[in-house]
């Protein structure tokens, strides 16, 4: 087995760990989707492509596991606003808020949700694999 290959599944391994933590301490199903979500109930996350996977595409589903998880435990639904201005306002509002819960309640969350973020802010886009409707990186 090459380094690349044991990396790979070494990646997996933890990919696998992590979010059984998560999903066990939680108990909300996650289910594979098109781009990462939730409806209150369930959390769906993209598909990963076939093969190895890199340590950039780890950080991103562990970073949404949390995220989403925070949504379901911590969000009010019914704060969307009058308006679609207000409607994304307050959906980036909320975002700022259960992130800031989740580093509290998932002492691992703090890294990743920041891993995730300096991610994003290196490809110079918020499109991503989790985001299918948008450009990929």
């Amino acid at each position: 087995m090459s380094a690349l290959q044991m990396t790979g599944a070494s990646l997996w391994a933890a990919l696998s760990a992590v979010a059984g933590f998560i999903t066990d301490k939680t108990g909300i199903p996650v289910l594979r989707g098109s781009g990462a979500r939730t409806d209150s109930k369930h959390i769906w996350l993209p598909r990963l492509p076939d093969g190895l996977l890199t340590k950039k595409e780890v950080v991103m589903v562990i970073a949404y596991l949390y995220h989403e998880c925070a949504h379901i435990m911590k969000s009010d639904y019914s704060l969307s606003g009058n308006t679609p201005l207000q409607g994304a306002i307050a959906g980036v509002l909320e975002d700022i808020r259960i992130e800031d819960w989740a580093q509290g309640f998932f002492p691992a969350a703090r890294r990743y949700l920041s891993d995730l973020v300096r991610l994003l802010a290196e490809a110079g886009v918020l499109e991503t694999m989790f985001h299918p409707h948008l450009e990929g990186w």
